[in-house]
């Protein structure tokens, strides 16, 4: 009568194996998942570049605004005095027999300028436009002081820290408002980024 039961419980044994198998795969899953999403919360890893992109463009946002007055510089400059001549004391070969003037070089450097100043102000629209569409959000301002405020260079940027305690809320709260702005601002900005 032994035998009969022996069978049984092996079963049982193979059985209570497989569901500590899975049990400990669940597990392992479950806290991997869970660390992802923890990692992800506090910055320390992104899936989505598009992010970092909008981050980088809007506090770089006011030099952009001053390339625009720096190129606008560069080009009176430019039409007052005009090229400055290469020294005589080098000499330049061609091999393609184009020999362009100080005229032409002229021209193209002007046609240059103004172009990258174009490039420039259209860029600096299209961000002011997607600005324009995230304006009216009850955090609107947590964007302007984190990424558009210009500091002093002896002033530190505002930490997400003083930012909860000035909108009297809980830090996840200003973190987890910031990211819905700036991923509107990246369908606006990156609108392929929808399709990836």
């Amino acid at each position: 009568m032994e035998n009969v039961n022996k069978p049984k419980e092996k079963m049982y044994v193979a059985v209570e194996q497989i569901d500590i198998k899975n049990t400990i795969k669940a597990t392992a899953k479950e806290t991997a998942e869970e660390v992802v999403t923890i990692l992800k919360n506090k910055n320390m890893i992104n899936d989505n570049n598009y992010y970092k992109k909008v981050e980088k463009i809007l506090y770089n946002y006011n030099n952009l605004k001053e390339s625009i007055k720096e190129k606008d510089v560069e080009i009176e400059e430019l039409k007052e005095y005009g090229l400055k001549e290469k020294s005589k004391s080098v000499t330049v070969y061609c091999s393609g027999g184009s020999n362009s003037t100080l005229e032409d070089r002229y021209l193209e450097k002007l046609e240059k300028c103004n172009y990258e100043k174009q490039e420039i102000a259209r860029y600096i629209k299209k961000i002011d436009k997607a600005l324009a569409k995230i304006k009216s959000s009850k955090y609107f301002e947590i964007i302007d002081l984190k990424y558009l405020k210009i500091y002093e260079e002896d002033e530190k940027k505002i930490t997400d820290d003083e930012l909860a305690e000035k909108f009297g809320v809980e830090r996840i709260t200003i973190i987890r408002n910031r990211k819905g702005l700036i991923n509107k601002l990246i369908t606006t900005l990156f609108p392929e980024s929808i399709i990836e």
